[in-house]
Parts: C-alpha cells; structure tokens; sequence
C-alpha cells in the first residue's frame, strides 16, 4: 500500500463519474462527496437518530399521536393546584 499526502490527493482527485459533480470542489462547502451523497439534513438526522435508538431498545417509538385524554384538562376544582402555585411564587421572590 502506498502512503501519500492530502495535499497530494486534492490536486490529483477527480470527481467521481455519474455523481453529476462536475464543477471543483463539488459539495455545497467546497469540499468533494464521495458517490454524490450529500451529509444527512436536519430532519433525516433526527429521524435516523430516533431509529438508531428504538433499535438498541432506548426509546420506544410511538404512533405519532397524542391521547384524547391528555387534551382534556382534570376533573375537578380549579382550585386545587392555587396553593401549590401560590407557594411556588413566594418562593421565587424570596429567591430560596
């Protein structure tokens, strides 16, 4: 196996055939892809990620819906929770 320099490589390399690439420095930042790919975007990121993690039994992916029961609010009074919010906002202005 021969060992050469990077500098080397980039004035040597030519783009790849059929990558469609055929201006220098093919990539949207200058640099050349190999096989024409271009890097994952935001969404294709993300949803390759959220596989990667349902396959090693991390995450547990869900229909993609929301339950009726989570957009109703509780039953009962209002009231309930004014102490709880109460207590939480003296709490704030004494700074703890």
């Amino acid at each position: 196996m021969k060992t050469v320099g990077v500098a080397h490589l980039k004035v040597t390399s030519q783009p790849l055939p059929g990558s469609g690439e055929a201006r220098a420095g093919g990539g949207p930042d200058g640099t050349r892809r190999a096989g024409g790919e271009d890097p994952l975007q935001g969404a294709e990121r993300a949803e390759s990620r959220r596989e990667r993690l349902a396959r090693a039994g991390v995450l547990q992916l869900g229909t993609g819906r929301v339950r009726a029961s989570l957009l109703k609010p509780p039953k009962g009074s209002v009231e309930v929770g004014a102490g709880v919010l109460k207590a939480l906002l003296e709490e704030r202005e004494k700074g703890r």
